[in-house]
């Protein structure tokens, strides 16, 4: 059966096997595609941060705890660029001005989007085009143009910008030091 998302307006199919399903457990039958319903889950399931608590919240032990679903992309980043290291001797080039190679070992900086919406939103628009499978490798792709060496690096009104020339990805960096697009430049831009 296909339908029209009432959120996105995509059309989505919907299996003969799952409306069954949600017949037989008795629930509606989905107006939303997969994405939209993903993603109003994925919102309904972050914790509400009270008022006065920084952006991310704070525990206790000063751990943020208020985005798991962020906090479970950067930790998969950090380990991915830990093992990236490991496997290229541990040289990883440092972009902040001033600043050289970094010690054998050391994590460079993880790059995010400003809010985990934007990284889904992002995603969807550029990151399946572009043969990612989910979230967290779109991510890691974005990271790992950044901190390659070969990677042409620009500013512009306060942003920043590293191309890969050879295929043609690039990643903008917004003025407050997040990431804002992610995406594969056309041949003729």
């Amino acid at each position: 059966m296909k339908r029209t998302c009432d959120r996105c307006g995509k059309v989505f199919e919907i299996s003969e096997a799952e409306i069954g399903y949600y017949e037989q457990q008795k629930q509606k039958i989905p107006t939303s595609c997969y994405a939209c319903r993903r993603s109003e889950r994925l919102r309904r399931t972050l914790p509400v941060v009270p008022k006065g608590v920084g952006r991310f919240g704070r525990n206790r032990f000063g751990i943020g705890h208020a985005m798991p679903g962020m906090f479970s992309i950067l930790l998969l980043t950090a380990v991915f660029m830990l093992g990236r290291s490991s496997f290229n001797g541990g040289d990883t080039v440092s972009r902040q001005p001033g600043t050289s190679v970094t010690q054998p070992g050391a994590v460079s900086k993880t790059y995010i989007f400003k809010n985990f919406d934007q990284l889904v939103q992002q995603f969807e628009t550029y990151g399946k085009a572009m043969g990612y499978d989910s979230e967290e490798e779109y991510l890691a792709a974005a990271n790992e143009v950044i901190a390659d060496p070969k990677s042409v690096h620009s500013t512009k009104d306060g942003e920043e910008s590293y191309e890969r020339r050879q295929t043609g990805e690039q990643v903008i960096l917004s003025a407050d030091g997040f990431i804002r697009t992610f995406r594969r430049r056309k041949e003729d831009e």
